[in-house]
């Protein structure tokens, strides 16, 4: 979970995925992506009150992220005070100071963050300085070199006062993890392998966050040409996401591909095998009159902190009927360091520290990919105790 407490020292009347606390008194807030450990506070009554109550606050976000929001019962009362902001575009905000009753202007520029669908960066560029603010994230060595909202109009990098990034795989054992593409593959692959056995032979696949795997349901709609099945809610949830959707299915009897939900009471009762006995569902494609033989894929990346030992960059071990796939939503150490390094900001605020390493661990690295000759930086740890399991350079297939 995120343990970024809201606040950026430059712009202190501004938050930033987190609404509850002293951070009722601010008057713009931000949004980076609709994980629940982003959104705390964000559907009590008291931030509702805040936003009613004080004209001209308002939550920002990306577009899909605001159609997340509104297609949530819990979080549907906000919609009058959302506002979508394009992607890569700088836009001048106004944000109010209640108790000097002025405002003050405050550029802002959302940038793609590769976590899961609408989540991005916010870059700050103000009176207080120029901070970037990760959020979740996951790019490719690289891909800041081209992301033009980092660059002066002469192609300089901008200098950035403070980053705050997502520290979740800052960790010297693990420097890479495979790529999106890789992963959604090599999850094709076992797919491929367990229903070319028979057409009574189903694929159950676990994805336990909310967001964050809509690429491998594309991927795998796009190699064999079937739908994903999802329960009949997070369907609804991509009404206003064709992209998505159209990737996707309620009826559990058209396909032989399914990621839907055990009932938090199924879950608790189940006795471990009861995943690969049947669907939650229950369904069986039309056609099929044999008791189904179900492989379960569970796509994560905190599983593999126990194989810190395994430095092979992609290994698919098929044991049966349960795998393991490594799907990383988050950066790998290499991909965070690139990003500190190219930047080289005045200070960063790592905001977690990986399980398995220490607050030092951390600033060393950091302070590695800075250390240069004539820079002058600080390195500040900006989260709380909170501590993230980490994954590891696998992508492996193994016995649950």
């Amino acid at each position: 979970m995120s343990s970024f407490s809201g606040k950026i020292k430059e712009f202190p009347q501004i938050s930033v995925d987190r609404f509850d606390g002293r951070n009722l008194a601010s008057t713009a807030y931000f949004l980076s992506h609709a994980h629940s450990d982003h959104m705390i506070g964000l559907s009590s009554p008291h931030f509702l009150d805040h936003l009613e109550s004080n004209s001209g606050v308002y939550l920002y976000c990306s577009s899909i992220t605001a159609r997340f929001l509104q297609a949530s019962i819990r979080h549907r009362p906000l919609d009058p005070f959302v506002r979508p902001l394009p992607h890569e575009e700088p836009v001048n905000i106004t944000v109010p100071n209640v108790a000097e009753e002025a405002s003050h202007q405050l550029c802002v520029t959302l940038i793609p963050a590769g976590h899961c669908p609408g989540s991005v960066m916010f870059l700050f560029e103000g009176r207080g300085g120029t901070v970037l603010y990760t959020g979740d994230f996951r790019t490719s060595v690289g891909d800041v070199e081209r992301i033009s909202a980092l660059h002066n109009r002469d192609g300089t990098v901008k200098t950035v006062d403070s980053l705050h990034i997502d520290t979740t795989f800052c960790h010297r054992d693990i420097l890479h993890f495979p790529t999106r593409e890789e992963s959604a593959s090599a999850i094709g692959d076992l797919v491929e392998e367990w229903l070319a056995r028979g057409n009574n032979h189903l694929i159950h696949l676990v994805c336990p966050a909310k967001y964050g795997y809509e690429y491998v349901y594309r991927s795998l709609h796009e190699r064999f040409g079937m739908r994903v099945h999802v329960s009949r809610w997070k369907y609804r949830m991509y009404d206003t996401v064709p992209e998505i959707q159209d990737a996707l299915t309620p009826d559990a009897t058209e396909t032989w591909v399914h990621a839907c939900d055990w009932t938090i009471s199924e879950a608790e009762e189940g006795d471990g095998e009861q995943a690969v006995r049947q669907l939650p569902c229950r369904c069986v494609p039309f056609g099929v009159d044999t008791a189904p033989s179900i492989r379960v894929i569970r796509p994560s990346a905190m599983f593999y902190t126990v194989y810190q030992s395994v430095k092979e960059v992609k290994q698919v071990v098929r044991d049966g009927t349960f795998c393991r796939v490594l799907l990383s939503m988050h950066a790998s150490c290499s991909e965070v360091l690139d990003l500190v390094s190219y930047l080289r900001p005045r200070k960063v605020y790592p905001n977690v520290i990986p399980t398995n390493s220490t607050r030092e661990e951390v600033l060393k690295l950091l302070h590695e990919a800075l250390n240069r000759s004539g820079d002058h930086y600080s390195i500040e740890y900006g989260g709380g105790q909170q501590r993230r399991s980490m994954g590891i350079l696998q992508a492996a297939a193994a016995q649950q």
